[in-house]
């Protein structure tokens, strides 16, 4: 304890002074530390104080604010996941409600007025579950996923009974600890399903361009950017050079700085490909060069480029495939394939050209470039020449003038006008030293003969279709074209418009597109907009490749396999109990076509006769008109012989009880309905073909279309069976002609036709959709009277392109020519008249040509019709116009919103419409929905008994913080309090000490 040092006597009164001050500051400033920590409860007030401690203070304080911070978001985080919970709670009655609904609606007792009433409630559900889904909580709604300001679900416009998802498939995060972040709500594509699984599309394999970004290289994965190392050996000598390419953006940087590179040994040239790198020399370098990593790098590697491979003037060293990733600025004109182009290099500056076809495919490789020097040429008016026979384009330049801006536009102006097949020439970014000079180097080249420097090569693939897509979804049809678009952005951007209620994006692997629609309730499919794009993309909902058991929300299509039908006719007579019926004893569709004829009998004693006629395919049955009875028919069928060993005749009680003692008058009936065994469905053509289909063994789309080509009575493809050009579903179109109408009739114990689109639901048969359109040409239309209309007699495209002639001869008459499809009438100009002609195509034309063209009086030019007195004129002309009819199928494979809501709405609708089929698939639904349902309040409750957890540890660590900084930083205020006293004292008696030493005297003096 210091209070102050006793005076000597042989200590004078400066130095004791000196010493007496010296002590109370001390004193005094102790007493000060320690009062100032008693009262800011803290060890020390400065760094320097104690530079330990205040370091590992800040970095505790820091912690310890972070914790505050994590504490403050996992608060959060489990206040707005319990309401989460609390929220999905409730949709459990419910769900149980409408699954209880639909068993009801399930029972076969349940009437149709019952499921009716039923589907009431189903909706009242339906409202609950939606404005539940609907709530929100803290100014958030909890199933909009990272949106939370917009409300998730929205019911369709224009009184479409869907709903909508507005929300985000991103959900929220929070960081709970230093390195934990936490899902603090649950999306609505999570809890309900509400955006439908995606139509994958296939990879679209952009191609690698001078502006691809080496970030997108790899499949997105990019480069490592580094030095690689060049070894030139020549003569046994070894030369190296390392290029730095960590400044390089594109892959145009890197061919540019690989070679500007400044090497003073040798030099390597890089061209850029569809898909990669290749390497080279100058043809006038001798010795080889192989690459290599510096250190550890792996640049080069990840470039494409091999190492340790030797490359030389006549090895180049190719690179492999690069796989750019699709990204939002990928134009479309570098999908799906590359462009045939060639560079053109000449000596000097700025100055090479690359000439590039307009459209991808190799059918543009092998254009051969070549220049000519011409003193005649004027510079800027160059002339550009193409040689069709050796596909060759030749250049004729200035020697001395010609800029490569001046043959740039001469080829390009010369493609405009179509003198030229379809290329384009542009600057090469290979060596622009300036933007300011870009294109004004002089191309040298002596006069003489033309030079060739080189063919196009490397185009492959098909253009990208911008036709567009048809889009089925929320109960309409939209048709959307990409006419616009020019990157994978905006193609995008298009389809993610939210009338359609899609959600499109760039797929995980980075080289297609996904399209999910955000609808419930309502049926989803993509097909083709006349074009192919959906196709080329990878996402229409139904292609060849789509297996049948996908087919109608995956059911299927049912394959017939049970045996045949029989051939029956049905024979009514205006007398009741007279009613027959003729069924053929066995199976198969040779049966069908049979007529069954009632004639007067020709036995003299009026007895029934019955024979059967099997050229005609004709059974004849004898009777007594109005007097022989039925009964009398059918004994006289079972006892004579002929027919009876094909047919059976009995009495036909499908109308009621028939006794057989009506009496039958004469008339016909012809037999029908019968098939093969294992018919699925029967075609019938224009020209009256039928084909008998049995999809057994098809798996595919495909493979039924396979079957319906390639059926043995289609050998002359006439009926062509496609995926339709628009939309979806299966297409015939019959080109054949003739008096029937295309029609798909199913068999009857199959379904297969009306899986597959063929048929309408609930029908037996479809028509053709389209009728299609007769060819016609018209004749001699400026003669009063004597204008001819020629047509095709049935629609198609079969009689496109027939002519009509008239010439001279005499006498008149007719010839067809089928070698030249030529309809050739000789006539008397003048003389012969409309009416004339008419009579001579009816007269002269065989039966065949009859039934493939007709020919009638056309219009006169007043606008009345012609009476064919007019006088013909010598002339010609061409059918054209016709169109093959068509049958359209329904799409087979519509896609669905597996959400909770589509279950209930398809529950309802399928209530509403009395269809037991839809309901057990709505219930189906609805159970996978629940499950998704309570699969999602287990994962909150999981992900709440983890933040609990977490809790627990973030207290924990916040007690040793506390902990720390108390033996760190803060006092104990008792020791403190005790040493401060201690002070104070030892400065009280310092004063006290001072004061007598300093109470002079005379008797200090003496």
């Amino acid at each position: 304890m210091t209070i102050v040092p006793l005076g000597l006597n042989r200590s004078s009164i400066a130095l004791q002074s000196h010493r007496a001050t010296s002590t109370l500051g001390a004193n005094a400033a102790a007493l000060a530390r320690l009062e100032q920590q008693v009262y800011t409860q803290r060890q020390f007030q400065h760094g320097s104080d104690s530079p330990f401690n205040a370091t590992a203070t800040l970095a505790v304080q820091s912690q310890v604010t972070r914790k505050e911070q994590n504490v403050a978001n996992l608060n959060a985080t489990q206040t707005f996941l319990t309401a989460t919970s609390s929220t999905l709670a409730r949709f459990n009655p419910l769900t149980s409600d409408a699954r209880g609904m639909a068993l009801d609606a399930l029972n076969t007792a349940t009437s149709p007025a019952q499921r009716n009433a039923l589907a009431q409630t189903v909706n009242q559900t339906l409202q609950g579950i939606f404005n539940f889904s609907n709530h929100s909580f803290g100014g958030r709604y909890l199933f909009a996923g990272a949106a939370t300001g917009n409300i998730p679900f929205l019911w369709g416009l224009d009184s479409s009974f869907t709903v909508k998802y507005t929300g985000s498939v991103n959900d929220v995060w929070s960081w709970s600890d230093t390195d934990l972040l936490s899902w603090s709500n649950v999306n609505g594509v999570t809890a309900f399903g509400a955006i439908s699984d995606p139509m994958q599309g296939k990879d679209l394999d952009p191609a690698l361009t001078g502006k691809t970004l080496l970030r997108d290289l790899n499949g997105g994965r990019g480069v490592d950017k580094g030095v690689i190392r060049f070894t030139y050996v020549v003569d046994g000598r070894v030369h190296t050079h390392d290029v730095d390419l960590s400044r390089c953006v594109t892959i145009e940087d890197v061919q540019r700085t690989i070679e500007n590179s400044r090497n003073p040994h040798f030099s390597v040239n890089v061209d850029i490909t569809a898909n990669g790198l290749v390497l080279s020399v100058p043809d006038n370098l001798v010795g080889s060069v192989s690459v290599s990593e510096v250190g550890r790098g792996t640049t080069a590697r990840q470039l494409g480029i091999a190492t340790g491979v030797d490359f030389n003037r006549n090895q180049p060293l190719v690179g492999r495939d690069l796989n750019p990733a699709l990204t939002n600025t990928t134009r479309l004109t570098d999908l799906l394939g590359t462009k045939s182009s060639l560079e053109l290099r000449f000596a000097g500056a700025n100055n090479n050209i690359v000439i590039q076809a307009n459209h991808n495919g190799s059918q543009y490789d092998g254009l051969s470039v070549s220049l000519q020097a011409d003193v005649t040429i004027t510079p800027g008016q160059e002339i550009v020449e193409y040689d069709a026979a050796t596909n060759t384009m030749l250049i004729r330049i200035h020697p001395d003038n010609t800029s490569a801006n001046d043959i740039i536009r001469a080829i390009n102006e010369a493609s405009a006008a179509g003198t030229i097949p379809p290329y384009t020439a542009s600057l090469s970014g290979r060596d622009q030293q300036r933007s300011e000079l870009a294109g004004t180097g002089i191309v040298p080249l002596l006069p003489g003969m033309p030079v060739t420097f080189g063919s196009t090569s490397g185009g492959n693939g098909t253009d990208f279709d911008l036709s567009g897509i048809e889009l089925v979804n929320d109960n309409a049809v939209w048709s959307i074209c990409f006419a616009q678009c020019q990157t994978v952005g905006d193609l995008l951007a298009i389809l993610n418009d939210p009338q359609y209620g899609l959600f499109a994006t760039i797929n995980g692997a980075r080289n297609g597109i996904d399209i999910r629609s955000r609808v419930s309730g309502a049926d989803f499919a993509i097909g083709e907009n006349g074009g192919t794009t959906a196709s080329q993309l990878g996402v229409r909902s139904l292609d060849l490749h789509t297996r049948l058991e996908a087919l109608d929300f995956g059911r299927g299509v049912y394959d017939y396999t049970g045996p045949g039908t029989r051939a029956s006719a049905r024979y009514l007579s205006v007398s009741d109990n007279s009613a027959l019926r003729l069924t053929a004893r066995n199976e198969g569709k040779e049966w069908n076509d049979y007529t069954l004829l009632f004639v007067p009998t020709t036995d003299p004693q009026g007895q029934v006769t019955v024979s059967m006629d099997g050229n005609t395919r004709t059974i004849i049955i004898g009777i007594q008109p109005g007097t022989t009875t039925a009964c009398q028919i059918v004994e006289a069928f079972e006892t004579q012989p002929g027919p009876r060993q094909f047919f059976d005749l009995t009495l036909d009680d499908t109308g009621g009880l028939n006794n057989g003692s009506g009496v039958v008058y004469d008339g016909f009936v012809r037999t029908s309905g019968g098939s093969d065994g294992g018919i699925d469905f029967t075609i019938t053509r224009n020209d009256g073909t039928t084909l008998e289909i049995d999809i057994n063994g098809a798996e595919t789309i495909a493979d039924v279309l396979r079957i319906i080509n390639e059926h043995p009575d289609n050998q002359d493809g006439l009926l062509v069976a496609a995926l339709s050009r628009t939309g979806n579903g299966i297409e015939l179109i019959d080109k054949s002609f003739g008096n029937h109408v295309t029609r798909v009739d199913r068999a009857l114990l199959s379904t297969a036709a009306i899986e597959l689109g063929l048929v309408n639901p609930g029908e037996e048969y479809r028509t053709k959709t389209t009728a299609g359109n007769h060819a016609h040409a018209t004749m001699n239309t400026d003669v009063l009277n004597g204008a001819l209309l020629i047509t095709g007699s049935s629609v198609g495209t079969y009689a496109n392109g027939a002519t009509v002639e008239f010439i001279e001869g005499s006498p008149p008459g007719f010839v067809y020519d089928a070698a030249s499809r030529t309809l050739r009438f000789s006539i008397e100009p003048g003389i012969t008249t409309a009416n004339d002609v008419i009579g001579l195509f009816q007269t002269m034309a065989s039966d065949q040509v009859r039934t493939m063209f007709d020919i009638r009086n056309g219009v006169n030019p007043n606008g009345l019709p012609s009476d064919g007195s007019g006088a013909i004129t010598l002339g010609s002309n061409t059918l054209e116009g016709g169109a093959d009819s068509e049958l359209k199928g329904n799409d087979p494979n519509p896609q669905e919103t597996a959400s909770l809501f589509n279950a209930l709405i398809r529950l309802q609708l399928a209530m509403e419409r009395n269809d037991t089929r839809e309901i057990e698939r709505a219930t189906q639904l609805l159970d996978t929905a629940t499950a998704r349902l309570d699969a999602t309040q287990a994962t909150v409750g999981v992900m709440q008994n983890s933040l609990d957890n977490v809790a627990l540890r973030l207290e924990d660590e916040g007690t040793q913080f506390e902990e720390t900084l108390n033996h760190i930083l803060r006092i104990d205020f008792t020791t403190a309090s005790q040493r401060y006293l201690n002070q104070l004292l030892m400065y009280q008696a310092s004063l006290q000490v001072t004061s007598a030493m300093f109470q002079l005297s005379l008797l200090n003096f003496l």
